[in-house]
């Protein structure tokens, strides 16, 4: 409690008479055309992507953290969406700083959306789904998958939010290659499936429907 009351003072102290954040060389307008350039090659030129128009939604972005945001756009309609780690990145084949657009080819994208479903990515009908998911709850899954490229197989640990945080699960996306991930999996007590098929957290074939619990605690499912 002393401790606690001592850190509160220091933070109000810094705050208060602390030196002042200088914004006279920031330049709003040109952050923005920045930004615009940097998205110039990701946006889609072909038709409406079900329902939500021509407009920026690439294959890959990146935002404050590292990894990437990467989504695919199956047939079914929705799409996939996917925080993806350096290692997992490189296992796309992604590159690890600029953008990258869909294809607008239809059977390409479905691979796609296959090798997407190998990492763990969840499918959302549209948007709002998303949106309603969240992530702030400790019990929130986190899931990390690696594959052996010799043994086949693949290797899967499942926790929660506050249990990834509490052992330090974060180091898994640390890795720099697959291999290096599947290791580390397998150090912190992951489970190996030589079956893929065989594995509870994968929706390989891209037939599951979001979880019952999910739409259960999300009124925007429905």
């Amino acid at each position: 409690m002393v401790f606690a009351l001592i850190l509160f003072l220091i933070v109000f102290l810094y705050e208060t008479y602390g030196p002042e954040t200088d914004y006279s060389d920031l330049d709003v307008e040109l952050d923005h055309d920045m930004l615009i350039a940097s998205r110039e090659d990701c946006i889609c030129d072909d038709e409406p992507i079900d329902g939500f128009g021509k407009t920026y939604f690439p294959r890959s972005k990146f935002f404050g953290s590292s990894g990437g945001i990467i989504t695919g756009w199956p047939a079914r309609g929705g799409y996939y969406h996917l925080k993806c780690s350096l290692a997992e990145l490189d296992y796309l084949g992604l590159d690890r700083f600029i953008p990258t657009n869909r294809t607008g080819d239809a059977k390409e994208e479905e691979v796609w959306c296959a090798r997407l479903r190998q990492l763990g990515a969840k499918w959302y009908p549209n948007i709002y789904h998303d949106l309603a998911e969240g992530g702030d709850g400790i019990e929130i899954p986190r899931l990390y998958l690696g594959w052996p490229a010799d043994e086949g197989g693949v290797w899967a640990l499942q926790s929660t939010k506050f249990n990834a945080n509490l052992r330090g699960l974060g180091r898994i996306n640390n890795a720099f290659t697959m291999e290096e991930r599947w290791k580390k999996i397998k150090e912190y007590g992951g489970t190996f499936y030589a079956d893929p098929k065989d594995c509870p957290y994968l929706d390989l074939d891209g037939s599951k429907e979001p979880d019952s619990k999910e739409i259960n605690r999300n009124p925007l499912y429905g």
